[in-house]
């Protein structure tokens, strides 16, 4: 049986015919929202909450639809913005695919920046400094209202519309997450893996009753948000005793990997509405990542290989000291995630004193010398954002741009990893494409 055969036939019969028209997303309201400090899901204003308006209205069947062919979009997106008397004024320009993108790609951003959405929260051992998955975000345990549900229910659609597209999205999520997705059941390790200091809690909380040190416990656990939750009615007055300590562990435990139930629950309902549920069933977790998010680690030393130089060639400065400035000490050692953005504007600032914004999108592996890339196919990094064409030599007024394409073969597999290539270098299975990087920066 050819599982991705199966897999991509049941994608294939739910497909529809039937296109959205323009879906207008109001810019102003975003920024004034934050400006505000409005990070809840009843106040926020951002531009994935304004999504979730406007296409959960909708029927599913909307976002089934392929890709136009020519503007590579589900739906035509226009911007709203405030003009200089307070007004509604339509943004100026054409959607030819770029809008829809920077669209997609800011509603999936806003949902990991708790400057402007707290529907996810940082994992504990950010807070703690301590295990792994630091960079990753889980469900926010206190939203569980209907509102909020349909906002879960959104990021399922969101990620349903990766995985039909392949326009991959870079959902930030730990396998305590992607597991009840496709039906796998969440472990111990995995509870660990977002939240080390539970387990030394726990560990306290049994030498302390086993020692009789006098520190009183109550049938209370913390949550992922430091907030203390009762485990059974009354919970809260009811001590933690040497004959009811293993049933405390056991319930504290058994909390703590189902915290997120409703939440991914609404989650699985969203992507259940885009992709058949027998094609999640025939995945991993880490298989539904990839195919949501692309290639968890890209070897740097392989897009090199595979790069397509447009406009420059591999021997000018620029593209020596942006391919260079990727690969340094401080790139692969920095602690916590590392804006691969920023490091390739790094490398150009050194030739131009003006330093661009950077657009984060693509995460630095901070262990193994290979880049985290969650966005894939026709993804783009852009420093400075510009309508003009890419593969045409720019006048010195719009900037110097860099353009590096990178393809790499289609892998054919079958659930498997593909074997590495003859020089070593590593190459996870899926690789269909590498991203296009786009730098521009002010001279």
């Amino acid at each position: 049986m050819c599982v991705c055969g199966s897999e991509q036939e049941a994608i294939e019969k739910t497909a529809s015919t039937s296109r959205l028209s323009r879906v207008k997303l109001h810019r102003g309201r975003a920024i004034l929202s934050k400006d505000r400090k409005q990070t809840t899901p009843a106040t926020s204003e951002c531009l994935f909450v304004q999504g979730a308006r406007a296409l959960n209205a909708k029927p599913s069947a909307y976002l089934r639809v392929p890709l136009d062919q020519q503007k590579e979009y589900l739906f035509p997106v226009g911007f709203v913005v405030f003009n200089s008397r307070g007004q509604d004024e339509d943004e100026a320009g054409l959607d030819w695919g770029g809008l829809y993108r920077e669209a997609m790609n800011t509603m999936v951003d806003d949902l990991f920046d708790p400057d402007v959405l707290n529907l996810f929260i940082r994992v504990p051992n950010a807070a703690s400094h301590a295990g792994g998955n630091q960079d990753t975000f889980v469900p926010n345990p206190k939203y569980n209202s209907p509102h909020a549900m349909q906002l879960f229910e959104f990021v399922g659609k969101l990620m349903g519309i990766a995985k039909r597209t392949r326009n991959f999205m870079p959902f930030r999520f730990p396998s305590i997450v992607w597991k009840p997705l496709v039906g796998q059941p969440v472990s111990r390790e995995d509870l660990e893996g977002v939240d080390k200091v539970f387990y030394h809690y726990i560990s306290n909380v049994m030498s302390s009753v086993a020692n009789n040190d006098g520190t009183k416990y109550y049938f209370t656990v913390p949550r992922s948000d430091s907030v203390f939750v009762p485990l059974r009615s009354g919970g809260h007055r009811e001590l933690v005793t040497a004959d009811n300590v293993n049933e405390y562990i056991a319930l504290a435990q058994r909390y703590r990997l189902r915290e997120f139930k409703s939440q991914v629950g609404a989650m699985l309902h969203g992507l259940s509405q885009l992709v058949p549920a027998r094609a999640l069933r025939v995945l991993s977790w880490s298989e539904l990542e990839t195919q949501v998010c692309g290639v968890r680690e890209v070897n740097l030393r392989l897009m090199k290989k595979h790069t397509h130089y447009v406009v420059y060639k591999e021997t000018d400065a620029v593209v020596k000291v942006c391919t260079t400035s990727v690969c340094t000490p401080r790139c692969l050692t920095h602690p916590g995630p590392f804006r691969f953005a920023t490091a390739l504007l790094e490398g150009v600032g050194k030739l131009h004193p003006r330093r661009a914004r950077a657009v984060p999108q693509v995460l630095l592996g901070t262990d193994t010398p290979t880049c985290r890339w969650p966005l894939g196919q026709h993804a783009q990094v852009q420093a400075v954002q510009t309508r003009q064409a890419r593969h045409q030599r720019l006048d010195a007024a719009h900037g110097t741009h860099l353009l590096l394409r990178s393809r790499v073969a289609s892998v054919q597999q079958r659930g498997c990893h593909a074997k590495a290539p003859a020089d070593g270098d590593a190459f996870q299975h899926r690789l269909h494409r590498l991203p296009m990087i786009v730098a521009s920066v002010k001279s």
